[in-house]
């Protein structure tokens, strides 16, 4: 009899020793899923009872990509989502060191950028020297309209990579000759695709006028945005807009401009120059006549599978290399199109067509800094007050 007592209570400890390890088996399951401390993709997640919630307060874009940012919440937010390659008070630079070397006798700075090693995307794939490239040729492309100054430095060779010959003062000749007598269709394409682009741009921030208090003074006075846009745009000043839409109200004033958009721009206070160069290129370019030779840019090249060097006219400046380095890397495989890329005479998206890549919206997976950013695009009530919430990278173990 007390064999058999002693063998139903070691059957009870068994089971209750099996239900306990049981029960602390799936609490370290629920934890795993969670957050648990391990290399993951090159990165360390770590153990976090709930997933972690960064709160933002400021004004946040609501078109805010790695491309396009306007406020210093913007900033911060994406300094946290996407590798940059300088230091910033927000995240770590993804390089491992930034080089330069001066050749005197031709005047050439060599910026030599290398990578820190086992750099991945949220999704898990890994940033590599292709990816870098693909992101300085976005940013040089003459299409790109994004934010970062990385295109306006003087790399080799990009200037006969925009013009597509070697030649590049026979194509500054044709096309300084082509703005100051311009023939009546390119008339058209400057006040079209210039002055009109640049009047629409006018209309929102004139719209914007009645939502600050501060303006009351001139928005009491002109109660209808056309009317407040005609005060502040119109150049002849006899124009009225009454029983106009605004699409015509822009249309009848662009007109007023015609080609000359320097008027505009006493009125403005911006510049339409560069517009006005790149638009008499493309002319150029699209003449049968015409010929590219040049298919890269000469002073961007891959060094080794890490590391990219930069070659740029003129001594090491500290403004060049915060120009050159201060853009978010976003992968090729989620931004461009691999099937597009050789490295060598195409980039991942068609030349001089930048747009396609910065334009394009709801990209997921593409994180190359620590932070899972939720949806850039669909904001809700709380994040147009000045919140938005981000949640970390938490990695769930199999």
């Amino acid at each position: 009899m007390k064999k058999y007592t002693w063998i139903g209570i070691a059957y009870i400890c068994l089971f209750v020793l099996l239900a306990f390890t049981l029960k602390s088996t799936a609490e370290n399951i629920k934890m795993n899923r969670q957050g648990m401390t391990k290399e993951v993709n090159g990165r360390e997640s770590v153990v976090k009872d709930k997933m972690k919630e960064v709160v933002i307060k400021g004004n946040i874009s609501k078109d805010l990509s790695p491309f396009m940012y306007k406020t210093q919440a913007d900033r911060y937010l994406l300094n946290m989502c996407y590798g940059n390659l300088t230091d910033t008070e927000d995240s770590e630079s993804i390089c491992k060191s930034i080089t330069s070397s001066y050749d005197k006798e031709r005047n050439i700075t060599r910026y030599k950028i290398t990578l820190k090693d086992n750099i991945m995307t949220s999704s898990g794939s890994a940033i590599t020297a292709d990816d870098v490239i693909f992101n300085y040729y976005v940013r040089c492309d003459l299409d790109y309209d994004g934010c970062g100054d990385a295109g306006s430095v003087p790399i080799i060779g990009l200037k006969q990579y925009h013009y597509g010959v070697s030649d590049a003062s026979a194509v500054d000749k044709k096309i300084h000759k082509m703005i100051k007598k311009p023939d009546k269709k390119f008339q058209e394409q400057i006040r079209q695709n210039v002055i009109k682009k640049a009047l629409e741009k006018q209309y929102l921030w004139v719209c914007s006028l009645y939502k600050n208090k501060k303006y009351n003074y001139i928005t009491d006075k002109y109660s209808k945005s056309r009317d407040l846009f005609v005060y502040f745009f119109a150049y002849n000043t006899g124009y009225r807009a009454k029983g106009k839409d605004i699409d015509k109200v822009i249309d009848d004033i662009s007109k007023q401009y015609s080609y000359k958009y320097k008027k505009l721009e006493k009125v403005t206070g911006e510049s339409y120059g560069s517009k006005v160069k790149k638009l008499a290129l493309s002319r150029i370019q699209s003449s049968k006549k015409f010929k590219c030779d040049v298919a890269s840019i000469r002073g961007i090249q891959k060094y080794d599978d890490n590391t990219v060097c930069i070659d740029v006219k003129g001594k090491y400046s500290q403004k060049t290399l915060e120009k050159l380095c201060d853009i978010y890397i976003v992968p090729l495989d989620k931004w461009g199109d691999t099937g597009l890329y050789n490295g060598y005479t195409s980039f991942g998206f068609k030349r001089g067509d930048a747009g396609s890549v910065i334009n394009k919206q709801n990209v997921s997976g593409d994180e190359t800094g620590k932070y899972y950013k939720p949806d850039f695009n669909g904001h809700d009530d709380k994040t147009s007050s000045g919140l938005y919430n981000l949640s970390p990278i938490i990695y769930n173990l199999p």
